[in-house]
């Protein structure tokens, strides 16, 4: 059941204030101590160059979304999964992380923005690479599911070390518009999640804790396309 606690539109338009600057800053500081050190090489630092721009036009996006008339459009939800994991692959290799795309059952365009969604989750997958923080090799593991469930098609991402529930991510909104993301209940930076949430209710859809095969993380529901079907 989805989280009965809403992320409004006036939370959405402070988000990339709050957040801009904690992932800029971020991202300089790596770059600063790969320099300074001289461990980093060229490409990982133009691999977090590049992840830090992409995660600046989520964030720019879902700041100005309420100003965009969206066009709604038939999407393969696993289509978007499959891009962003493909787009996340340089910098959660240099988290030591794996990342794996799963579709359970058959998968049904839904009745959405697809810049949206992708930017969303895009936010979202980043913010759990982040969130990593085990030693053990099995667990550092992301998964991108797809899936029908309560007769909507659904698309989330889950983790065996990012422990997320209804409570954490009541706790994670409240942080939305404050000088830092940083929550108790997941390690590392939250307004990836704070974005993708923002940007997800733009579209009337809401990020929920849920299950994949046990696994626990953060999805979302949209409302199945019926003039088209991907089989």
């Amino acid at each position: 059941m989805k989280n009965e606690h809403t992320f409004s539109a006036a939370d959405a338009s402070r988000v990339p204030l709050a957040t801009l600057a904690q992932h800029v800053r971020q991202s300089l500081l790596q770059i600063a101590q790969y320099a300074q050190s001289g461990v980093g090489n060229e490409s990982q630092i133009d691999t977090i160059a590049r992840t830090t721009t992409k995660l600046l036009d989520c964030y720019i996006l879902s700041g100005h979304s309420e100003q965009l008339e969206l066009a709604v459009e038939p999407v393969s939800l696993g289509s978007v999964l499959q891009d962003v994991l493909h787009e996340l692959t340089p910098i959660a290799k240099q988290h030591d992380c794996t990342m794996q795309f799963v579709s359970a059952g058959a998968s049904q365009l839904v009745a959405t923005n697809r810049a949206f969604a992708h930017a969303a989750f895009l936010s979202l997958g980043h913010s759990f690479i982040e969130a990593i923080h085990t030693d053990n090799p099995a667990e550092r593991t992301i998964i991108f599911a797809s899936r029908q469930y309560g007769g909507n098609q659904t698309a989330g991402v889950f983790s065996p070390d990012v422990t997320l529930n209804a409570r954490a991510l009541r706790q994670i909104r409240m942080l939305a518009g404050t000088a830092t993301q940083q929550s108790g209940v997941v390690p590392g930076s939250s307004s990836g999640i704070i974005v993708a949430d923002a940007l997800l209710n733009r579209t009337n859809n809401q990020l929920y804790a849920s299950k994949f095969q046990n696994t626990p993380g953060l999805a979302a529901a949209f409302i199945k396309n019926k003039q088209m079907q991907l089989v």
